[in-house]
């Protein structure tokens, strides 16, 4: 589309906005709202045994074979015919005279499983007539569980899909280790029998507990392997943000449960206890049942099979890390928990402690990649980070009254400033690994916007993104990432509505209906969230790349968008230009 059609398109924009005719749109904002809702209660109106292969809410793992266990096959991940979701578990038995053979998915730990009343599932077998017994409990000794072995008896199957249910009222449930069994014998399927499991779920509503949110809704294709059941730090922070910007009763509370899964993954981290977090946790639950300890995201191997940590996620980046000290913040200020504001100053204090640097223009580097005891140092300061972390000191500021945060806030802004280029009209990336030299490289949009909305009197990179970022993709208005102009990233396009709606530009109109129609092609029963792109993969001249998944980030950008709420601002500028 040409840039021509573009400027036209905004034109009409201005006179709408003139007129009164482009407003913030309320469905869509609702829609967007309950979108976080359910992806943050995914993995807690129940318990899952199985929902489908790799769900962060799995919480058994097949790790009892018992009889004859080379005559079963598994596969937790197949791909067809599924009752809900993109898999379900298929079982192959094969009969030799009267061999009998069964799987047991255990958790070694244990779960209170105290508020549930029953066990669900849905089967259905290739051919009809499969016969089988599903069972729970039962293991023996002070490690194993509080309750007997319960059982379905043996079930008949027909080729659809149908749903059993063993009842667990009126047994003592604080300690189950065996979460499901399956048993089939050669007696019963002489000829062997083909079954199909999915959806297998304990009815215990967890809802009040501390979780994170997913970060990404993901497929069940191998190139999301690093996204699925991740969530980011930075992620989590803004919908805090979000849903404190609304307000509501149940976005305060839902606020005040994901900030004391921050303190909770602070104060209980496997290794550290220096007040750091990591750049990302694994959604579901947030403490390993073992170890009490918050868990780290996980990925498999194609190759080998085996499940690794990512260096990246189980780091700790300084921009990250500062945006959950300014959700922290705004949570002890508006929700009043004194663990907030705990937590919030000993992430503050590690920060300044870690990643201060005095070379070049000063700032703060990047901070750590990697595992302990020893992660990596990363040398090199960004723009985007340096700027979050003068807004996150501020408020550091504000929360204790203590000076020694606005001088760690001018540290930061020194650097910011320095990164300016006077002549072209923008911020650099930041600096190179030597933390000298302006790394030139790659022009981000992020180091432009977020400028704008948390430091005054900064100069304003607006402008050029203005005149080099923004892109027209199928009728739509956003702006790229970098400056090569490949799609619309939808996480900083809408940052920029917010930093052009507060300057009351109606550019930001023109952004927000375009995004409001990214919003409306991905919408589904559970509300609608952002794309992180409309295309189908958008690059950002650095290492990684955005794919085209609804995306947390995004969304949260988006409502914080519509509701005029500036997360970098303090509270008498969170609603006005600069």
């Amino acid at each position: 589309m040409s840039r021509g059609f573009a400027w036209c398109r905004l034109a009409l924009a201005m006179v709408l906005v003139a007129c009164g005719l482009l407003r913030p749109a309320a469905a869509e904002v609702e829609a967007g709202f309950r979108h976080l809702v359910a992806v943050m209660d995914r993995y807690h109106t129940s318990l899952d045994v199985y929902r489908e292969r790799g769900s962060a809410g799995n919480h058994f793992a097949p790790s009892g074979w018992q009889g004859d266990v080379a005559a079963l096959h598994l596969d937790p991940g197949w791909p067809a015919l599924t009752h809900s979701g993109s898999t379900c578990i298929r079982v192959e038995f094969t009969a030799r005279s009267h061999n009998w053979a069964a799987i047991v998915w255990q958790q070694p730990a244990g779960l209170d499983l105290s508020g549930a009343s029953q066990l669900s599932f849905w089967a259905r077998g290739a051919a009809g007539g499969e016969t089988l017994e599903v069972f729970l409990g039962g293991e023996p000794g002070p490690a194993g569980d509080s309750l007997p072995r319960l059982t379905t008896g043996r079930i008949r199957l027909d080729t659809g899909w149908q749903q059993y249910f063993i009842h667990l009222t009126g047994h003592e449930r604080r300690r189950l280790v065996t979460g499901f069994g399956l048993a089939v014998s050669g007696r019963d399927n002489p000829a062997g029998a083909i079954v199909f499991l999915d959806d297998i779920t304990f009815d215990a509503d967890r809802r009040t507990e501390p979780r994170l949110l997913a970060s990404f809704e993901t497929e069940a294709d191998p190139a999301d392997r690093h996204l699925a059941g991740v969530a980011h730090l930075y992620d989590n922070s803004l919908a805090i943000l979000a849903f404190l910007a609304r307000g509501g009763p149940d976005d305060r509370r839902r606020a005040g449960l994901l900030a004391r899964a921050l303190v909770l993954a602070q104060e209980r981290d496997r290794f550290f206890h220096d007040g750091r977090l990591r750049n990302a946790y694994a959604a579901g639950d947030l403490l390993d049942p073992a170890t009490g300890s918050p868990r780290l995201p996980v990925w498999q191997e194609p190759a080998s099979g085996r499940y690794l940590e990512d260096s990246y996620q189980a780091g700790s980046q300084s921009g990250n890390l500062a945006w959950a000290v300014i959700a922290l913040v705004r949570a002890a200020e508006e929700l009043g928990e004194e663990g907030f504001r705990r937590s919030a100053l000993a992430l503050g204090e590690w920060l300044a402690a870690h990643t201060r640097d005095e070379r070049g223009a000063g700032g703060y580097t990047g901070g750590y990649a990697g595992w302990e005891p020893d992660p990596a140092p990363l040398t090199w300061k960004s723009t985007e980070h340096n700027g979050d972390l003068y807004a996150a000191f501020l408020a550091l500021q504000r929360l204790s009254g203590d000076p020694v945060w606005q001088e760690r806030a001018e540290h930061a802004r020194r650097f910011l400033l320095a990164m300016w280029d006077p002549a072209a009209g923008h911020y650099w990336t930041g600096a190179l690994g030597d933390g000298c030299t302006v790394n030139r490289m790659v022009i981000p949009a992020d180091a432009q916007i977020w400028p704008a909305l948390a430091v005054p009197g900064a100069p304003d990179g607006l402008p050029w993104a203005r005149a080099h970022l923004v892109v027209e993709r199928d009728g739509r208005t956003g702006l790229d990432f970098n400056d090569d102009r490949d799609g619309i990233w939808c996480e900083g396009t809408a940052a920029a509505a917010l930093a052009w709606r507060l300057r009351q530009d109606p550019l930001a109109d023109s952004l927000l209906a375009s995004l409001r129609a990214i919003q409306a092609s991905a919408a589904g029963s559970n509300g609608a969230g952002l794309l992180a792109t409309p295309q189908p993969v958008l690059s950002t001249g650095l290492e990684w790349q955005y794919p085209r998944r609804v995306h947390l980030a995004a969304t949260a950008w988006y409502l914080l968008a519509e509701l005029a709420a500036n997360p970098l601002a303090p509270p008498d500028r969170r609603s006005s230009g600069r």
